[in-house]
């Protein structure tokens, strides 16, 4: 795929292509651009996969005006799924999205990331900026957390994990639950083998972020305080849990305009 493609006309139907990226340690990570303009990654949560946005809708309403790219984080989807724990920390999931750009010809893009994929975001966005113009974390926040609950859980197996989580996080779709079903347990329990450190020092000088949470997400309070800490926007969708919240047509709409405000804002930064 050629860098070019962001020149072509916007709000035109356009066809996915799907590719592979080799990160710094040789993982292949899977990924699908659908869409001409400004580059926009979509990041995925926990044991789900890149097709969730198109699912959901958020992948077809931004390509009608962004180049969306949406990968498969490692030990997911079609992307290699290593065993090692190690093999999973910030530096090796900020190096994935950097092979993803660097394999599609894009210096920096929008990142938006949902979960996992917010936590994901997160790293890139403090260990390589120069490749973030802005961001967008949903469900996910910069303060410690630990996973123990989501380890114990993958541990006594697929059937346990979603009961355990679908009774703390909120009604389970459909399609996530045949996405995990796809997945290898083994890297899955790799992928969280590791609390979450607080990593929020560093938020002041986060670039123009949106924050948005399910008004039932247990991590909504986190999430609003991590807004106020970076004076960037928090939106409340309601009547959504942690697994719903991306399904809104709301969100759609959101992200969208949130995207082409902070492009009119920053062009000309970022060539």
């Amino acid at each position: 795929m050629d860098a070019s493609q962001n020149d072509s006309p916007r709000d035109v139907p356009t066809t996915a292509t799907d590719g592979t990226a080799t990160s710094a340690d040789g993982v292949r990570i899977r990924f699908r651009v659908e869409g001409h303009g400004v580059a926009v990654l979509l990041l995925h949560g926990f044991s789900d996969s890149l097709d969730s946005w198109w699912e959901v809708g958020v992948a077809p309403v931004l390509a009608r005006t962004f180049r969306v790219v949406a990968l498969d984080l490692r030990g997911h989807g079609g992307s290699d799924k290593p065993s090692d724990p190690a093999r999973y920390r910030d530096e090796h999931r900020a190096a994935d999205v950097v092979a993803v750009l660097d394999a599609i010809g894009e210096r920096s893009s929008y990142l938006v990331g949902y979960s996992m994929g917010g936590w994901t975001a997160l790293a890139v966005a403090r260990l390589v900026p120069a490749r973030v113009r802005a961001l967008a974390i949903g469900g996910a926040h910069p303060y410690a957390q630990s996973l123990g609950l989501v380890r114990q859980a993958v541990a006594a197996g697929a059937d346990t994990w979603l009961g355990v989580v679908a009774a703390s996080w909120g009604t389970l779709p459909e399609g996530f639950v045949a996405r995990f079903a796809r997945n290898d347990p083994v890297a899955l329990a790799a992928a969280v083998a590791e609390d979450r450190p607080d990593v929020s020092n560093g938020l002041h000088a986060t670039p123009p972020t949106l924050w948005f949470a399910g008004d039932r997400d247990p991590m909504r309070r986190r999430v609003e305080r991590a807004a106020a800490a970076c004076s960037g926007r928090f939106v409340l969708i309601p009547d959504a849990d942690h697994f719903t919240a991306p399904a809104s047509p709301l969100l759609a709409t959101t992200l969208r305009d949130f995207l082409a405000n902070t492009t009119h804002i920053t062009k000309g930064e970022h060539p």
